[in-house]
């Protein structure tokens, strides 16, 4: 296995010297309207497609509307989920209390407040793909900031601190999205702390393309990316010019 993981993402594996070291876990800053579960998404199933392993954790939108964000990138996951390679873990359905709603997830958290289950249920998945994940596994929370809405900022802190440990020791990508907005300065700040790459999506509109990426913080890069646009369109995502600024 490859050191570095593709992302797909045509210009950011570029900027990145060839693509995320294993073991990494990026927090994704999302403004609302930058999509940023698609952009996680395209980095997930480049995943999938060089034969790794993939887990998509959603408290924000039911298992179909999750396929739905690959099936927009021209990428079907159905075969992958059969094949035991994909999960799609449920903390949408069932997670905010409706505990009869039906759900075609093999694995759901049927009480998103209670983090004790989330944590059972996100090990009895992982533990069930085995050894063979081992440093051939990504894996999406989308979004931690519902999570916390229904846990709380400082427990859900805590767990997303294990999930990077986690994913340091066993070689896998993480991604946690969450909306700076709708949390204090320090939950933030924390969060950034925690992870080992920070990736901000914004809006611009008054610009032709008017998402933007800002890579703050990355493993063994001593730079930071200036915003640069991308393009989602349906066979992926494209950085649509992209430069690089020396840190003082």
């Amino acid at each position: 296995m490859e050191k570095l993981a593709k992302t797909g993402i045509k210009g950011l594996d570029e900027f990145l010297g060839g693509g995320i070291p294993r073991g990494t876990s990026i927090l994704l800053l999302e403004e609302p309207g930058t999509k940023a579960a698609t952009f996680a998404m395209k980095i997930l199933c480049e995943g999938l497609a060089r034969g790794e392993y993939g887990q998509f954790v959603s408290y924000n939108q039911p298992p179909p509307f999750v396929r739905s964000i690959a099936d927009d990138l021209e990428f079907n996951v159905r075969p992958y989920e059969k094949a035991g390679k994909l999960q799609i873990i449920d903390g949408y359905t069932q997670g905010a209390g409706f505990k009869q709603t039906p759900t075609d997830a093999k694995h759901v958290i049927d009480d998103i407040s209670d983090l004790s289950k989330v944590h059972r249920i996100l090990n009895l998945a992982r533990d069930s793909m085995g050894e063979k994940a081992n440093g051939n596994l990504r894996f999406i929370h989308d979004t931690f900031s519902v999570l916390m809405l229904f846990a709380g900022d400082a427990p859900v802190l805590k767990l997303m601190r294990h999930l990077t440990v986690a994913a340091k020791l066993q070689g896998s990508i993480g991604i946690f999205i969450l909306n700076p907005r709708s949390h204090s300065s320090t939950t933030v700040s924390w969060a950034m702390d925690f992870v080992d790459a920070v990736f901000e999506l914004s809006l611009r509109g008054k610009e032709k393309y008017h998402r933007w990426l800002t890579v703050k913080k990355m493993p063994g890069i001593n730079y930071v990316m200036k915003p640069t646009p991308y393009k989602l369109t349906h066979k992926g995502i494209i950085l649509k010019g992209w430069g690089i600024t020396a840190e003082g």
